[in-house]
């Protein structure tokens, strides 16, 4: 029989992201990153990442774990056993000695753990403030019964889909970064020390190619504030000249040494993405909205900007 890790809650830490739809896969792995550093939580070498889109609220359920050990499954996840082969149309809450889960029409919605001797009733009126429902089966379940479903799932194992978990970093995708950030480190470098050589800084040329959403002369004035200062002018022409070529409108700017902090609109959530990708491990997203009387996505995000 294969061997399963069992991973109390204690042991892990889950938090809550809302969003407003789903994130597109191709950038689901860049948000999840972003939101575990909001949370000041550090990855290292042995830390797993485990998450979930909740559709009824729109939000993302993330775990964090650090194991060196492989075949692990979060406590919660075990009582996907009484599901097995069944089919039900019924909203259960099971109620643990450490935690407690929400199940919708079998499928796992939604677990936490109890820190303290919470009521039962506190519980439920929870769930039904957050996720608008009724409760329909609370199923109360002391540890030697959840011993006995540990059991049960070992030996139906087979029958589970297998759990995956993002790494940090897995080895391919290491090797392929590494490649792709020693090209783009090689491309800059050669940029900037062409841009460095240049007598003149060609602001106005770059500007006048820029369609900003306020008067332009805000802008030429953050311009000139830096104009002699190489190690910031040719990044905000930079940034100028990626905001313009993606469609995306600048709301607000403010540079400060080490992380400057943006405001800005676009169409879609993917331009706005995009946008960070280019300054990848140096932006943070602090929040992102959809404003539904312009039909267009705003985010704060913090951007280096600072050579």
């Amino acid at each position: 029989m294969t061997s399963i890790n069992f991973i109390e809650l204690k042991s892990v830490r889950t938090f809550l992201s809302e969003v407003n739809e789903e994130i597109n896969t191709k950038y689901i792995k860049n948000y999840i990153y972003t939101q575990i550093q909001s949370q000041n939580l550090t990855l290292d070498n042995t830390s797993k990442i485990h998450y979930t889109f909740i559709s009824k609220i729109n939000t993302y359920q993330i775990t964090v774990l650090n194991t060196n050990t492989n075949n692990i499954l979060l406590e919660p996840y075990v009582l996907n056993t009484l599901y097995l082969n069944k089919d039900t149309q019924s909203t259960d809450l099971y109620i643990c000695e450490n935690f407690f889960a929400f199940y919708e029409k079998g499928k796992m919605i939604f677990f936490k753990e109890i820190k303290e001797n919470k009521d039962k009733k506190d519980i439920v009126t929870y769930l039904n403030q957050t996720f608008s429902t009724q409760i329909e089966n609370i199923i109360e379940v002391d540890e030697q019964k959840f011993n006995i479903y540990k059991k049960e799932y070992l030996s139906n194992l087979k029958s589970f889909p297998k759990f995956t978990y993002m790494n940090k970093q897995n080895n391919n995708t290491a090797l392929y970064y590494l490649l792709y950030l020693a090209c783009v480190i090689i491309f800059f470098v050669f940029y900037f020390f062409n841009v460095s050589n240049q007598d003149n800084i060609e602001i106005s040329k770059d500007i006048k190619n820029i369609k900003l959403e306020h008067v332009k002369k805000d802008y030429l004035d953050l311009l000139e504030k830096y104009e002699d200062n190489k190690k910031i002018t040719p990044t905000l022409i930079t940034l100028f000249n990626l905001l313009d070529k993606n469609s995306i409108k600048l709301i607000n700017l403010k540079i400060a040494q080490n992380k400057s902090s943006i405001k800005i609109k676009a169409t879609t959530k993917e331009l706005l993405l995009n946008f960070l990708d280019f300054y990848d491990e140096n932006s943070v997203i602090n929040n992102m909205r959809f404003i539904k009387e312009e039909n267009c996505y705003e985010m704060h995000a913090t951007i280096k900007l600072h050579q």
